[in-house]
């Protein structure tokens, strides 16, 4: 059984570690989560430093990343092992 690792948008931003990130997924080393809030902040973001990006271009990726199995798994908050 993979682990699983929650994703922050500091490493969902940068594209190479995104990439690289997502393809150790898909190859099913690891199984990712991220809430709406995290995907939320990566988009922003990356608008914020690229504004000639097209925004079809930045919803396609977000579809993508949401269609990995149980991605969303978490709220708005980190779990918390002593208390979950």
């Amino acid at each position: 059984m993979a682990f699983v690792a929650l994703l922050d948008a500091n490493v969902l931003y940068p594209a190479y570690l995104r990439d690289a990130l997502l393809r150790l997924a898909e190859a099913e080393i690891y199984q990712v989560r991220w809430s709406r809030k995290i995907l939320d902040e990566m988009a922003r973001n990356v608008l914020e430093n690229n504004p000639d990006l097209p925004e079809e271009r930045l919803e396609r990726l977000v579809r993508t990343m949401e269609s990995f199995p149980g991605s969303h798994g978490y709220g708005a908050r980190a779990p918390d092992p002593e208390h979950d």
